[in-house]
């Protein structure tokens, strides 16, 4: 990690955290926070400088979103904020108290494109791998919410209910009892781990995206989709008979009215509570908030009339549709390569030794069968026959995963994903259990393909 740092550092790349993950021999680090352009271009540059600074040392780098079964993946948090050419940030509640009406009207409007655009956000960081990771108690579920902390609650509330601009709350300081050092402020974070889209005291913090991700289109998406949003609500205002000259309290009581609309409009994509419940879950499908389980279904929202239209001036409905085929294949050719894989790997490492396993058992009871008058050792029996029986179900699942790629891999490419996703991915995870199983029966010796313990724990 410190070669890894220093290298960035020549780069150009201030690395402002780093600590271990929850899985063994996981990271994390975080770059400074920049300009969206300019972070993307970093984002990139780091993910390279991490496979070879682990090449260099004999590791290697797993971008994988979800590379071991059963532990923590890896991910992305994509820390989105605007501001101004002077620097000013307009989400940070600090710089923008009393009657400024920056931060109520985009906190308005981020909240109207969440709730009109969670399709397209969820399509944005979707792919197969991140879908094996959403969800699962490493990262947040696949339906996209706001959480926005208890003094932003009250003060939209206030706005929503009574029309009313309250001050947002004072950020208390740290007490370090010590008389002669400057007051620190607490930053106004949220502490829920658990939502996809949460307000962290200066910025929002979309925390879907997967490691292996290129992170420019999610970017792209809430760009485009709060620009839209932002506009509709700026034409109301103009709009309505709120006049240059009117008084600030003139002024806020008719902007108050058209935010509240827009507030209880969008209200439903708020949510504070667990996002892993099953409570959340059926609350979401009454809210009617898209709950895409797997991506190949929401990358569809690329085609839709609200997708084109909040677009307009960025990418045609053509450009749109090319990066909907894109995703597609992308997906397909992952599901595609890993059942390959499986299947080369099954064929030339795992049956092989499952046979000679076989074989030695087989050897063993019928010499004991010569020395011996005694009846066949029950216990010892069971095992070849449970061996010999998984082998079978093995041969079985992978002649049924390689029927199933192949029909997959011939279809036209609108119903290939869909194929690789129902079809091909549960032959997948059929294999698996079965060849999860051989690995417990095998002697560890023979066995072919680094264990989780020696991957895991002997770095």
């Amino acid at each position: 990690m410190g070669d890894f740092e220093l290298a960035a550092l020549k780069l150009g790349i201030p690395i402002k955290t780093r600590h271990n993950e929850v899985a063994p021999a996981q990271h994390e680090m975080a770059p400074t926070f920049s300009k969206a352009s300019l972070a993307v271009d970093q984002n990139l540059l780091l993910m390279e400088l991490m496979r070879q600074i682990a090449t260099s040392h004999g590791l290697s780098c797993l971008l994988h979103d979800k590379p071991f079964q059963g532990l923590n993946g890896s991910g992305k948090h994509c820390n989105w904020s605007l501001s101004t050419d002077t620097g000013l940030n307009l989400l940070d509640p600090s710089e923008l108290r009393g009657n400024n009406l920056h931060f109520p009207i985009l906190m308005t409007a981020i909240l109207k494109a969440l709730h009109k655009h969670g399709a397209l956000l969820r399509c944005s960081i979707g792919s197969a791998g991140n879908d094996h990771r959403l969800g699962g108690h490493e990262a947040p579920p696949v339906i996209i919410s706001a959480y926005l902390g208890t003094n932003l609650e009250n003060l939209l509330d206030a706005i929503e209910e009574r029309g009313k601009h309250e001050k947002f709350g004072e950020m208390k300081t740290y007490d370090l009892g010590l008389p002669h050092f400057p007051d620190l402020k607490k930053e106004e974070t949220d502490r829920n781990r658990t939502s996809p889209f949460a307000f962290v005291g200066t910025k929002f913090e979309f925390r879907a995206l997967g490691a292996s991700q290129h992170p420019a289109f999610p970017i792209t998406v809430l760009n485009a989709i709060v620009s839209e949003s932002l506009h509709e609500i700026l034409d109301e205002i103009e709009d309505s008979s709120v006049k240059t000259g009117s008084t600030p309290e003139e002024k806020w009581e008719a902007i108050a009215l058209i935010l509240s609309k827009n507030l209880k409009a969008s209200r439903d994509v708020r949510f504070d509570g667990d996002n892993y419940t099953l409570e959340w879950a059926l609350e979401a499908g009454r809210r009617n908030l898209p709950n895409f389980k797997k991506s190949i279904y929401a990358f569809e929202a690329l085609r839709a009339p609200s997708t084109i239209r909040a677009f307009d001036g960025i990418l045609t409905a053509d450009d749109l549709l090319s990066r909907y085929e894109v995703f597609h294949e992308a997906y397909s050719s992952t599901v595609n390569i890993e059942a390959n894989l499986m299947l080369d790997l099954f064929k030339t490492s795992i049956l092989p030794v499952s046979i000679k396993q076989q074989k030695l058992f087989a050897e063993s009871l019928h010499l004991y069968n010569q020395v011996t008058e005694e009846k066949m050792p029950v216990e010892q029996m069971s095992l070849l026959k449970d061996l010999t029986a998984t082998i079978e179900e093995a041969i079985s699942a992978a002649k049924n995963l390689s029927n199933a790629r192949n029909e997959a891999f011939a279809l036209e490419l609108q119903f290939k994903g869909n194929a690789f996703c129902e079809k091909v991915l549960p032959a997948c995870q059929k294999l698996r259990l079965h060849v999860d199983h051989l690995e417990t029966l095998i002697d560890d010796s023979l066995w072919p393909l680094p264990k989780y313990r020696e991957l895991l724990f002997m770095v």
